[in-house]
């Protein structure tokens, strides 16, 4: 396996193990995820850490054991919100889009050092396309602050 130590082999190494047990194939997992086939080629035989914006897309993909196996071991659990409904509490889906929040400021903070690494597409200029992404990922952001401010608002009418 690569350059890394015991932990970065361990994960590669349980991903290779969450991949055979999906009964998917690399390349549709790397399909699924949205990353070229030699990302994940590389996160395998341990080349590369997996970022932590994309455990939760695997997790999806071969199942929520996967990112329990890896952070069990650290006292940490995975917790699934319930979907939140029209008739749902208001203060439960204001914490659901709080955490995508929170996802999505991870992804922007994520991409936004990408986008200013020196070794990056464009050095460490911002090349166009980082731009168009981070533009996205910001107005994905400010549609969740949205969400919470509205249902704020809702919770204050019915009270």
């Amino acid at each position: 396996m690569g350059r890394y130590g015991d932990e970065e082999l361990a994960q590669a190494e349980h991903l290779l193990d969450a991949i055979e047990r999906s009964g998917l194939k690399r390349k549709q997992v790397a399909h699924r995820l949205g990353v070229a086939y030699t990302t994940l080629d590389g996160w395998i035989r341990g080349e590369h850490r997996i970022p932590v914006m994309d455990l939760g897309r695997l997790t999806e993909i071969l199942g929520p054991w996967f990112l329990n196996d890896i952070i069990e071991p650290r006292g940490f659990r995975v917790i699934r919100l319930r979907e939140c409904t029209e008739e749902s509490d208001p203060f439960e889906s204001i914490k659901e889009a709080a955490l995508r929040l929170g996802f999505a400021s991870g992804r922007v903070a994520h991409d936004v050092a990408e986008a200013t690494d020196p070794q990056g597409p464009g050095g460490a200029l911002v090349t166009v396309e980082e731009k168009d992404h981070l533009r996205s990922d910001i107005r994905e952001a400010r549609a969740f602050l949205d969400a919470m401010e509205e249902r704020l608002e809702q919770t204050e009418n019915t009270n």
